[in-house]
């Protein structure tokens, strides 16, 4: 479980290294910071999605192999069962990737950028043809998950590849003008096939109880994590334009803290694609039982199904009034200029005590 968790978040980061990059190359130089993107690292973005997403498949190959043999079980996965035939969709994308790389070598830089784009979507729609959403809804399920995939992808990467591996800050206000509207519209695309995607894989009604669920807990660790997100994205894209007027100001930190976070959610994403989506929830906590973390918060160890409601108590009270203290806090310290880590911290203890708030009020009947 361990190693299918890092090869899914290596998997995610690989894939939006891949998109960034490319979404980089197509920018001329003067609206962005000085960045020399090699050709090799692309390649080496391609190779990891094409690794990294075989890597759920070895489990089911090696169950099979112990009573058919290796070759055979291989086989069987990649021609009977949908993870597989999405896999080889993926190593033919993949493959043409790498001949564009070799044929283009010597080209202009960006010269490759599109149809690499064009390359990168069907390896998206792979991924989404091998996701939880389509194993539910097959047509609506790779629809939503690509969008969602798309979105994060081009938000993520760029911000990763600009504050990462970018040669300076100049530019940066140039850069802020076009990456600014990109990522509120992916941000409003994330939200809206997050939202799509949660109506297949649960009663949307019922979502506070899924939080007795490893993936109904996993996937509130990541609606938090997204306001400390919002808060530095509102930091780096509008509050940080001011700062630009002084000479000794320096954004690359504070994306690379925004950057940090997005990482945390590829990282839960990896965690929720590894359990079984609460799709028929008293089912799944009849099969999986209930998540060791909601039992350790709450100390409730119900086995069947219930109803979880939340209410308001003297914790849930102090722990509301710290997180609007932390909040207060995370724009202070940029204010005041204080380190971009420590905003960082102040955005993670953020999330922290409105986690606990949130399972302090749980009541289970």
């Amino acid at each position: 479980m361990t190693t299918l968790f890092l090869t899914e978040t290596m998997l995610y980061l690989s894939l939006s290294f891949l998109v960034g990059m490319l979404i980089v190359e197509l920018v001329p130089s003067n609206m962005k910071p000085s960045i020399n993107i090699k050709r090799s690292w692309i390649s080496y973005a391609v190779a990891g999605v094409m690794i990294f997403s075989f890597a759920p498949l070895i489990p089911l190959i090696l169950r099979i192999s112990d009573s058919r043999g290796f070759l055979e079980g291989l086989l069987q996965v990649l021609t009977k069962y949908t993870a597989g035939q999405a896999w080889l969709a993926t190593l033919c994308i993949a493959i043409l990737f790498f001949v564009l790389l070799v044929y283009s070598k010597g080209g202009k830089q960006g010269s490759i950028a599109v149809p690499a784009l064009v390359l990168a979507l069907g390896l998206i729609v792979t991924l989404g043809w091998s996701s939880h959403p389509q194993s539910i809804s097959p047509s609506l399920g790779i629809l939503y998950y690509t969008m969602h995939l798309v979105a994060i992808t081009a938000w993520v990467g760029t911000l990763i590849v600009i504050s990462f591996l970018s040669n300076n800050e100049s530019n940066w206000s140039a850069f802020l003008k076009w990456f600014t509207p990109l990522a509120i519209g992916c941000l409003i695309l994330t939200l809206i096939s997050g939202y799509l995607m949660m109506t297949i894989m649960m009663d949307v009604s019922q979502y506070p109880a899924t939080w007795v669920v490893n993936y109904g807990q996993a996937l509130l660790i990541k609606h938090l994590l997204f306001i400390p997100v919002f808060l530095f994205a509102c930091i780096n894209g509008f509050w940080v334009k001011k700062k630009l007027q002084d000479p000794s100001y320096q954004p690359k930190p504070w994306a690379k803290a925004e950057s940090v976070i997005l990482f945390f959610i590829f990282s839960v994403t990896a965690v929720m694609s590894q359990q079984a989506p609460p799709n028929d929830l008293a089912n799944t906590i009849r099969i999986d039982g209930v998540s060791p973390l909601f039992k350790s918060m709450t100390g409730n160890t119900m086995i069947e199904f219930a109803h979880l409601t939340l209410e308001w108590n003297l914790n849930t009270i102090l722990l509301c009034g710290l997180s609007v203290l932390f909040i207060v806090l995370f724009f202070l310290s940029f204010a005041k200029k204080a380190p971009a880590a420590f905003t960082f911290i102040l955005g993670l203890a953020l999330t922290f005590s409105l986690y606990i708030m949130i399972m302090a009020s749980a009541s289970v009947s």
